[in-house]
């Protein structure tokens, strides 16, 4: 999805891994067969996500929000 990652910092770790957990809460919901993996506790990958994500969107699960400050260009040519 994205060109260049960076590892998470340490003490960022357990907020990046509870926001990862509520976006496939959410993102789950968007597909009967894929909330049934996750409620029986099997994990949703990374391509899971990736697939349903558009989905969640457009059933309004997930609002997508985009930061940027056109001012300074930060993140304006990205989004």
């Amino acid at each position: 999805m994205f060109s260049d990652a960076d590892d998470i910092p340490a003490e960022f770790l357990s907020a990046a891994e509870e926001a990862r957990d509520a976006l496939a809460d959410k993102t789950a919901e968007a597909d009967d067969e894929l909330m049934m993996k996750y409620l029986e506790g099997e994990p949703l990958t990374q391509a899971d996500l990736e697939k349903l994500l558009g989905l969640a969107i457009a059933q309004s699960n997930v609002i997508p929000v985009f930061v940027g400050s056109a001012v300074k260009l930060q993140g304006i040519e990205d989004l």
